[in-house]
């Protein structure tokens, strides 16, 4: 059993529609609708797997950034030297990167570590739109849509777990913690007993009753 943190990125800023004559089209306003960037976004991902990183324990750091309106790129750079050092899992965009011109996607793309350094997902906004952006985005990027594994390393208790289901343990039961506590989790009962030493308030034992192959439990205190 893999422990896997899903997250699903969906740009949170569209325009709907595209009003003909306007003098804001391809400029404050996109003919690229919310409809057909994700469609477009959905026929990358399907043609690109969804990525897997592997981390080497539970603990692990994600970046998130927005709004660098590259133009400049003081701030960002120093943004992926603080990822790279600190040897982030990845580096979530969560749009606005650019104003939209084709020179400031050039910029940006330049500035953007090589994948194999750095893991990053950039997400379209508003202001990537201006301009017609979408189309530099697209071709540069592809998806605005992302969903990632990051997978983790396979504890001693997720693989008690997945025994546990396989063979249809009815009950397991346990110590340690000195306070009773009782869990039912797929098909199996986890038991925790009160601990029996010497002057606890709350120290007893567990008591169980078979009757017709059902188990009955009851905590008891001594």
């Amino acid at each position: 059993m893999i422990k896997r943190l899903i997250i699903l990125f969906v740009v949170s800023v569209s325009i709907a529609s595209c009003f003909k004559d306007s003098a804001l089209i391809g400029i404050f306003i996109s003919c690229k609708s919310v409809n057909l960037r994700f469609d477009q976004s959905m026929v990358w991902n399907s043609t690109h797997p969804f990525k897997v990183i592997e981390v080497p324990s539970d603990d692990y750091t994600l970046l998130s950034m927005g709004d660098s309106h590259a133009g400049s790129t003081i701030n960002l750079d120093r943004f992926f030297n603080i990822a790279k050092t600190a040897h982030v899992s990845a580096v979530v965009m969560v749009g606005d990167l650019t104003n939209g011109h084709a020179g400031d996607y050039a910029l940006f793309e330049q500035h953007l570590p090589d994948q194999d350094s750095l893991t990053t997902f950039p997400i379209v906004g508003n202001h990537d739109l201006h301009y017609e952006g979408w189309d530099e985005f697209y071709a540069r990027f592809g998806s605005s849509t992302y969903i990632f594994t990051v997978k983790t390393p396979v504890e001693e208790l997720q693989v008690l777990l997945e025994l546990f289901t396989k063979y249809h343990v009815d009950m397991v039961i346990t110590g340690h913690d000195h306070k009773h506590n009782a869990e039912f989790f797929g098909i199996t009962w986890y038991i925790v007993m009160d601990a029996l030493e010497d002057g606890l308030s709350n120290a007893g034992y567990l008591k169980l009753n078979v009757k017709k192959g059902q188990i009955v439990f009851t905590f008891k205190n001594i």
